[in-house]
């Protein structure tokens, strides 16, 4: 929605990055949470090329190219810095969560996430 609104004022062909924080993301913080941990477990790994990877691949990076192909838009790279866990409470706080609360880890994976967009 918020794409939609900044095309009227915006042109998306200056449009080369986007950046946000996991944790608010809720849902998807968990789903990216649990790819991870079946990978690393509760390690933090210092590979960030490959929890980019895990993003790009995950319901994340699909919603999001989805939204950005109306726009004749893709993601071309995602990148991650300061990968860290938070509690269960703390994604409570800056999320609505819909996923069970018996499927959510006690630890959330939580980084900020910068996206390279490439125009088709």
């Amino acid at each position: 929605m918020i794409l939609r609104k900044s095309v009227e004022d915006f042109d998306l062909d200056n449009l080369q990055y986007m950046s946000f924080e996991l944790l608010p993301t809720g849902d998807l913080a968990i789903e990216v949470t649990n790819q991870y941990m079946k990978e690393f477990g509760t390690k933090i790994t210092n590979n960030y090329k490959r929890v980019g990877q895990i993003l790009l691949n995950s319901q994340l990076g699909v919603d999001l190219n989805k939204i950005l192909n109306r726009y004749f838009i893709s993601i071309e790279q995602v990148s991650i810095e300061k990968l860290h866990f938070v509690t269960r409470d703390k994604m409570f706080n800056v999320s609505i969560i819909k996923t069970d609360f018996g499927q959510i880890p006690d630890k959330i994976l939580n980084c900020f996430v910068y996206i390279k967009l490439k125009k088709h």
